[in-house]
């Protein structure tokens, strides 16, 4: 075969092979990662939301009932529980992420007197 200047058949192979490879590993990462984003996300918007109705609830010195409500991006359904322990309401929120597993996020807050 004679010599050329061009790229072998075998170098083409090899780099479309490592292409392929790259994108094969990269891609579940990739979805992964946004999966993850979304979740982190979710818990910020229900943290936040939490605190307010915590916050209301002190400063009226009465605890709220329990409340439901949707996120607005994904939907998910986000049950609000309050309990009042002595001097402190404590906040709950449970909901089920978008893996399909439960989660749980509290706060506490002391009633001023």
């Amino acid at each position: 075969m004679k010599r050329s200047n061009g790229f072998s058949f075998f170098e083409i192979i090899m780099a479309a092979l490592l292409f392929f490879s790259m994108i094969i590993l990269f891609l579940p990462l990739f979805s992964l990662l946004m999966k993850e984003q979304v979740v982190l996300q979710e818990r910020r918007t229900i943290a936040y939301t939490l605190h307010d109705k915590l916050q209301s609830s002190l400063w009226s010195n009465r605890p709220l009932e329990i409340s439901t409500f949707n996120l607005e991006n994904t939907q998910t359904e986000v049950t609000i529980t309050f309990e009042t322990n002595e001097s402190t309401l404590i906040g709950c929120a449970q909901w089920k992420n978008i893996n399909y597993r439960d989660e749980e996020y509290c706060l506490h807050g002391k009633y001023q007197r």
